[in-house]
């Protein structure tokens, strides 16, 4: 289409005069002899004034539009006018041309948003449904039907007549053979009046993209630019640590739980797993924790005990960590054995777990979580030998129950194969069964640890290409700002998926199913890519995931944010479309503890803004019928009663104490520590199956809530 043209500017003008004095000559009587020769010219005379600004050049004339809707009551707009018009620009101030911005009708979202949403099944399946991505499910709906304008080769676009409806999502598409930017803009995620449209300007920013050819360079090269980042202080910077150590990136200063291992390596203390079989277990958590761990012998039933040790170096202390073992001893036959912790993994929140190492040959490079934890908010008299402060954890891989013998973890079970794709940055899961595993990260010499063994430390945690995808042409580009994904231009389902793709349960493409979701190459996902090709890609049949559900919906296991996220009305609604990086701050500029990016109610309160939401007690009374006087004003959250803790990520927390119908046989509810992030409210008829909800919020004063007594 033609480009939309500028109005013409006058031009100024500056102008020297000159002049020639001539002598004419009179009558000959007046002659006195013929003039002598002309002199060079003097200097030139100061500027003279400014002249009027000229007038304003016409108009250029107005591109075609591009395809809209057909429909008698589009608008009153006068026939021939640009009523929209704008501009399409990316990261280097440069036009997009090639492409189309679409207006994407508030209503056919409002139609893919309403639909139900099957969240486990065969990924090929999955991606065939809609309601997941509510802006581009409404464009594959619309079809050629779908209002659009196309942008010229600088990036402007205009609409002549826009499309019949109230209001609309704007949305760019790139060209198909764009693969320097990504669907979506800066307007993409919160829907526009159709009135305010009439007439406007819009600017439009779009993500960039690297193409397939390009490569992890590591954070180091980023803050060469950027500067060293407040993310480095962030929890994930610290998913992975060495004993004793800190790698050049990371700040753990605002997490006391990373060096949670630290005395019982230092005193030497000896674990002991027992009561394997029968240990108790809370209604309705489930079967956690098979063994009890305890620092104590308990002198019986004691199946086998992990002795802990720590060698200090030779050397400077505070330059090398110390040398730290595990030696498994099996106490119901014959036989132990040793390994080196290479690594701490959690920390930061919840949980930790060493890492070890064994010297099989056969298992060179690969590292496996210990058969224990330490609970960073257990207690001694929890009900569940899984709340406890040292807690068992897939005891089976390194015990035979069944032989009363010791076994080593298979290599399917190391962290590399398993676990290690959502934490490396640049991970690449290299091998085969036949020749082994081993895991890849990009190499980096502010990283933490060296994990391949090639001499170079590696970036073993979340980096900033984890995010914003690999920096080579970005690093490489003349013109500065090319070729990088910019999360807050993405629609929001495409944001939220950088995040989803860890913080969802999932099951890999790749053969050996794994929990990251790794496709049959071995490779996470791209940021950036739309949840369809993810669910081709990368994710395998997560049927049997589902059991990980409370019957409510709600996630009873950790790391289901991304699932009960986009089922939300957060994720899903006509008028602003809400993606994890709306409330969280994944730089942490505010150094907060789960990246937030504000504190306390302001986090909600910066869109619910309302007087009824801005204060509780208002909201309360009208919800509740009582203002409840008698709480505290701290009593108050908002996510108190929206965001209760469902899941279960390491200890779950002691709750209410029900005493009634025997106080010599109390009760105490457990509760989560993974709050639920599918923002509803709970009924009260839910609180026999699932409790949490009310034993935070309600039942403390509504013991009657809970009705125990019928069970």
């Amino acid at each position: 289409m033609g480009a939309v043209a500028r109005g013409g500017r006058g031009t100024r003008f500056r102008a020297t005069a000159f002049w020639l004095c001539v002598a004419l000559q009179g009558a000959a009587s007046a002659c006195e002899g013929p003039a002598g020769p002309v002199g060079l010219p003097g200097d030139a005379g100061p500027p003279g004034p400014m002249g009027d600004t000229g007038p304003r050049g016409p108009a250029g004339p107005v591109g075609p539009a591009g395809g809209y809707l057909e429909d008698e009551d589009a608008g009153s707009e006068d026939a021939g006018s640009v009523v929209l018009q704008g501009w399409v620009v990316d990261g280097t101030g440069a036009g997009v041309g090639g492409g189309r911005v679409a207006l994407v009708p508030a209503s056919v979202v409002a139609d893919v948003a309403s639909r139900s949403l099957e969240l486990h099944g065969p990924g090929d399946a999955l991606a065939q449904a809609l309601g997941d991505e509510p802006v581009e499910d409404a464009i594959d709906m619309l079809g050629d039907a779908l209002a659009s304008a196309r942008t010229g080769p600088d990036g402007a676009f205009a609409f002549q007549t826009l499309p019949a409806g109230e209001a609309f999502f704007v949305s760019f598409l790139p060209a198909a053979d764009d693969d320097a930017h990504l669907p979506g803009g800066s307007l993409a995620r919160t829907a526009l009046a159709r009135s305010s449209l009439i007439g406007a300007g819009l600017d439009i920013a779009v993500s960039g993209a690297p193409s397939a050819d390009a490569r992890p360079v590591g954070s180091d090269a980023c803050l060469v630019c950027h500067g060293r980042h407040s993310f480095n202080a962030s929890a994930h910077r610290m998913g992975l640590t060495v004993p004793g150590q800190r790698g050049a990136l990371q700040d753990g200063s605002q997490f006391e739980g990373l060096d949670a291992w630290r005395d019982l390596f230092a005193v030497g203390a000896t674990l002991y797993f027992s009561d394997c079989d029968s240990g108790p277990r809370a209604a309705g958590v489930g079967t956690r924790g098979r063994c009890r761990v305890t620092t104590e012998d308990p002198g019986t039933d004691v199946y086998f005990q992990a002795q802990l040790a720590q060698r200090m170096p030779g050397v400077d202390a505070a330059a090398v960590p110390p040398v730290l073992t595990v030696t498994l001893q099996n106490r119901l036959g014959m036989g132990e054995e040793v390994y080196g912790v290479a690594l701490l993994y959690g920390g930061a929140l919840g949980q930790q777990r060493p890492l070890l190492t064994t010297g099989d040959p056969m298992l060179k490079g690969l590292r496996f979580p210990a058969p224990f934890a330490r609970n960073l908010n257990g207690y001694a008299t929890a009900q569940d030998v899984a709340d406890l402060p040292l807690q068992a954890v897939d005891v089976e891989k390194f015990y035979d129950f069944e032989a009363s013998a010791l076994r080593r973890p298979e290599v399917v079970e190391s962290f590399e194969t398993r676990c290690a794709g959502c934490h490396y940055t640049g991970f690449r899961l290299l091998g085969t069964a036949d020749t082994g595993y081993r895991a890849a990260a990009v190499a980096n010499a502010g990283g933490a640890f060296d994990a391949d063994g090639d001499g170079r430390r590696d970036e073993i945690n979340v980096g900033c290409e984890a995010c914003h995808g690999p920096g080579s042409e970005h690093l490489e580009a003349a013109t500065r700002g090319a070729r990088i994904v910019s999360p807050g231009k993405l629609t929001a389902a495409r944001a939220t998926l950088i995040c989803g793709g860890c913080h969802g349960r999932t099951v890999a493409k790749h053969v050996l199913a794994t929990g990251a979701p790794l496709s049959i190459e071995g490779r996470m996902p791209r940021p950036g890519m739309r949840r369809a090709e993810f669910l081709r890609q990368h994710t395998g049949d997560t049927s049997q995931l589902s059991t990980g559900l409370w019957p409510s919906g709600d996630a009873r296991l950790h790391y289901q944010q991304y699932e009960e996220f986009i089922a939300s009305t957060k994720h899903r609604n006509n008028r602003t479309l809400l993606a994890c990086d709306s409330c969280h701050d994944p730089h942490n500029r505010l150094l907060a503890r789960h990246e937030l990016r504000g504190e306390g109610n302001a986090v909600c309160t910066g869109c619910h803004a309302n007087r009824e939401y801005r204060d509780v007690r208002v909201h309360t009374l009208q919800r509740t019928g009582d203002a409840h006087e008698a709480n505290r004003e701290q009593d108050f959250a908002c996510q108190t009663c929206h965001m209760a803790a469902t899941g279960v990520r390491a200890a779950a927390q002691p709750g209410l104490v029900d005493l009634f119908p025997d106080a010599s046989d109390p009760y105490t509810y457990p509760q989560g520590d993974v709050a639920s992030h599918r923002f509803r409210r709970y009924a009260r008829q839910e609180s026999r199956s699932q409790p949490t909800p009310f034993t935070r919020a309600c039942a403390v004063c509504h013991g009657e809530f809970l009705e125990r007594s019928q069970d």
